[in-house]
C-alpha cells in the first residue's frame, strides 16, 4: 500500500510541474478561451492513456532493454515541442489583426493529446516508475 501512495504522490507532483502540457493549456486558454483550454486538458488526459497502455503491455521493458527506442521517443517529442513553440512564436495570424483564429474543439483536443503523447518528460516519468 505504501508503494501506491508513493506513486500517487509522485504522479501528482509530476502533473502539476510546469512543462509542455502546462504551456499548451495556458496558450490555448489565452488564445481561444476556456473551452479550448478544457478540451486541451482533456486531450492531455487522453494522451496519458498512451503511456499507461504501453506500460501495461510491457513496452516499458522493451524501451529499457533497447535504449535507442527511448532516444527516438525523446527526439520525436522534443521536435514536436520545438515545432509548437516556433508556430506560437512566429506563426502568422489568420485574421491579420495580430490575433489568431480560435481553435476548433477537435484542434484543441488534438493539440492536447499530441503534446502529452509525444512529451519526453511524461515518457521518462512513466518508464522510470
Amino acid at each position: 500500500m505504501n508503494e501506491l501512495w508513493a506513486v500517487a504522490i509522485i504522479t501528482i507532483l509530476a502533473v502539476v510541474s510546469p512543462g509542455g502540457d502546462f504551456a499548451m493549456v495556458t496558450r490555448n486558454s489565452l488564445l481561444s478561451g476556456r473551452r479550448s483550454g478544457m478540451l486541451t486538458a482533456l486531450g492531455i488526459a487522453l494522451g496519458n492513456w498512451v503511456h499507461i497502455a504501453y506500460s501495461m503491455v510491457g513496452v516499458a521493458v522493451l524501451v529499457k532493454t533497447a535504449p535507442y527506442l527511448l532516444s527516438w521517443v525523446k527526439v520525436l517529442g522534443a521536435a514536436y515541442l520545438i515545432y509548437i513553440g516556433l508556430q506560437t512564436a512566429f506563426g502568422k495570424s489568420s485574421t491579420g489583426l495580430g490575433k489568431s483564429a480560435p481553435l476548433s474543439d477537435i484542434q484543441s483536443l488534438k493539440l492536447g493529446f499530441l503534446t502529452n503523447a509525444l512529451n519526453p518528460k511524461t515518457t521518462l516519468f512513466v518508464v522510470s516508475l
